[in-house]
């Protein structure tokens, strides 16, 4: 991915901000104790914020490591956010895998916001909840019907806040309303600027409708099919967590946001049977030493949503995990939970793409164009940077008889969920830009993937990065899907309505054809998505495996929750967001449940 410095565009551009009260100095806290503290103000943070402190009597204090996403110009205009996470920013962690041996011993990025708002202030946008399977699995492992499709769609309703899209076209065939809500906080929209290949790529699915059916939402938790993509972006702007669950509230008196302060450990105030915790430590002067240290407490809960990465390094940290692996760091174990970081689930990004016969839409190469777009942008929130990051998306699922199956079974979830994923890259730069020419293709991934990696730490210094292992393609049946992706990305452009517009193949190229030549492809060139799941996974409560209860405690603990994608006990089919607003959104009601009963007031309790 290719970085393209912020342009001094402050002094000329209106940018939106968020308006919430916020803290950059723990001492400006007027106490040190509150009923929940929050550690990551990123998506699932920032929901379950908003939420508890719809009650008076609650205070929450939300740490985030990072800093604010006020005025940060490329996490407000849609098309820039990859800005933020393409390479070394300050808004991202910045984080690298080891080197992966299946993939040439390429040590890959992890993208993961540093800022408030999550990777909801700089990711891609896509909006896909994924297959009803997908939560009916969750329900089967967890023995818990409340994470069950049809019980956790009310939840995904909440969130969501449909929005007409910036052009205000005719959207009419291009999703079904009624899986959608217009209620939530969330905005969501259809693309609301017109590619040059959005025509081409629905008129392949008419060529081509047996391998590439057209379906009218990607959203109905039926996820076979290509459509139009939804995206978190409303009136022409970016729709985050921080601008959607913070911003509204910030008048509200019992939540405090703290900034620039990184948790260290959770801490056990007593217990013996079930390990209290109710102390939290951080650092707010990161200077590279635990020196500038400082506690908070918890009289209800710590909430830990500092995500699939964040949130088993801080476990570990905090001397829970494995207990023979801990003492081996230095640590000094305090629970014995060793699938802390483990089963860490991932999807490969895999891509095929063609010189095209297009020319003036590369925003990245061509600065006349971007000056101009960022104009009408700010004039009206339209045009090319509302763009999210594919216009079209879905999935197919493999035919029964495919020679995949032959020595693997089939591990999707159910019929509704594909075996591929794929999303457009348009000829904007978006995904790729080279100069001198303009691409047009797919990526794809395998949706159900079979390796599992995991995430640990270095040291006893819990400033150190964590050790983040994907072990990609390290299942065999990964692979033989991986090479079905680059397949079925090239049968999808012999459409005919391709024939006038791709010059010549980009990668792979025209000579790389067998098997063989395709996974060499593979090694060299897949990358790591965002998608990672499993890492404080969701099991039975008092099951001997996994790190939560289905209420998200986490096991063998009182005082102590996990409410984030890590407790999620596999990728799903679609993106991350969509899922963890819905599970934040459910782990707010449980939390309250747990307090106040089904009450909506606390001192009626009393």
């Amino acid at each position: 991915m290719k970085y393209v410095p912020t342009l001094l565009l402050f002094h000329v551009f209106i940018v939106p901000l968020c308006l919430a009260k916020i803290y950059q100095n723990f001492r400006d806290l007027s106490t040190d104790k509150f009923d929940f503290v929050i550690v990551g103000g990123g998506l699932a943070g920032l929901v379950v914020a908003n939420r508890l402190t719809e009650i008076p009597e609650l205070t929450v204090l939300v740490i985030e490591a990072g800093p604010s996403n006020e005025g940060v110009f490329d996490s407000v205009v849609p098309f820039l956010g990859y800005r933020l996470e393409a390479g070394f920013t300050p808004w991202d962690w910045n984080s690298t895998m080891v080197p992966q041996p299946e993939l040439d011993n390429r040590t890959l990025l992890y993208a993961r916001a540093h800022m408030l708002g999550g990777c909801t202030s700089h990711n891609g946008l896509i909006y896909a909840r994924g297959s009803s399977n997908d939560y009916d699995h969750w329900a089967n492992v967890t023995g818990d019907s409340g994470w069950s499709w049809e019980n956790i769609f009310p939840y995904i309703l909440k969130s969501e806040g449909w929005t007409p899209p910036a052009d205000h076209h005719n959207t009419t065939g291009q999703y079904n309303p009624s899986f959608h809500s217009v209620k939530g906080p969330l905005s969501v929209s259809l693309p609301g600027y017109h590619q040059v290949i959005d025509d081409p790529v629905i008129q392949t699915t008419r060529e081509l409708p047996d391998l590439f059916p057209f379906v009218q939402d990607v959203n109905t938790g039926h996820f076979i099919g290509i459509g139009w993509t939804q995206a978190t972006i409303g009136h022409g702007v970016r729709s985050s967590s921080a601008t959607t669950y913070l911003s509204p509230i910030a008048s509200r008196s019992n939540l405090h946001v703290l900034l620039g302060a990184r948790v260290t450990r959770v801490l056990q105030t007593s217990g013996k049977k079930e390990l209290l915790f109710g102390k939290v430590e951080f650092v707010s002067d990161i200077n590279g030493t635990t020196a500038d240290t400082h506690t908070v407490f918890a009289e209800k809960e710590i909430i830990l949503s500092a995500g699939i990465i964040g949130t088993p390094q801080l476990l570990l940290n905090s001397g829970i995990g494995d207990k023979d692996e801990l003492k081996a760091l230095g640590v000094k174990p305090v629970l014995h939970l060793p699938d802390v970081g483990k089963n860490l689930s991932n999807h490969l990004i895999l891509d095929a793409s063609w010189i095209s016969n297009t020319t003036g839409n590369d925003l990245v190469q061509n600065a006349t164009l971007l000056t101009e777009s960022l104009v009408e942008w700010n004039r009206s929130k339209t045009g090319p940077l509302v763009a999210p990051s594919s216009s079209q998306m879905g999935g197919i699922r493999l035919p029964s008889n495919s020679s995949v199956f032959i020595n693997h079974t089939d591990p999707t979830f159910g019929p509704n969920t594909p075996h591929i994923y794929f999303a457009t890259t348009e000829p904007n730069g978006f995904f790729q830009s080279v100069p001198g020419i303009e691409l047009v293709g797919l990526i794809g991934w395998v949706v159900a993937p079979q390796s599992r990696g995991h995430v640990t730490i270095s040291s006893n210094n819990p400033l150190d990065q964590p050790i983040i292992d994907a072990g990609f393609l390290t299942n065999e049946y990964d692979m033989l899907v991986a090479i079905e992706v680059i397949k079925h990305i090239r049968k999808f452009f012999t459409a005919p309505v391709w024939k006038d517009i791709l010059v010549a193949p980009y990668h792979p190229t025209q000579d790389e054809v067998t098997d063989d030549q395709i996974e060499a492809y593979i090694h060299q060139s897949a990358v790591a998505a965002s998608h990672g799941a499993g890492t404080a996974a969701m099991s039975p409560k008092g099951a001997g495996y996994g790190v939560v209860d289905p209420d998200l405690n986490v096991k063998g603990t009182s005082g102590l929750r996990v409410v984030d994608g890590s407790v999620i006990p596999s990728a799903t089919s679609g993106n991350n967001q969509a899922p963890i607003y819905a599970v934040a959104e459910r782990a707010a009601d449980l939390i309250k449940h747990a307090w106040i009963g089904g009450s909506s007031q606390l001192s009626e309790m009393r």
